[in-house]
């Protein structure tokens, strides 16, 4: 089937399923960082990468992850 065949609903749908998977794969990552911004406070994320942890913690803070690229993000 091309991906022209699928109707829009299943789209989002099949986009939807992509990221709450990528989301997850994220958040069950084994290590932890604790990623420090002076708007938004302190909190221990899962990561993959210093990305991955920015992008953890901007999701828990409720904002886009561009806003916070200058949080200090520490392994632990």
């Amino acid at each position: 089937m091309r991906r022209e065949d699928v109707w829009p609903d299943e789209q989002s749908m099949e986009h939807k399923i992509n990221v709450e998977r990528q989301n997850k794969r994220r958040r069950n990552f084994p290590s932890r960082a604790r990623v420090t911004h002076p708007a938004h406070g302190e909190i221990i994320v899962p990561c993959a990468s210093p990305l991955a942890a920015v992008m953890c913690a901007a999701e828990e803070w409720g904002c886009d992850w561009a806003e916070v690229l200058d949080s200090e993000v520490t392994k632990i």
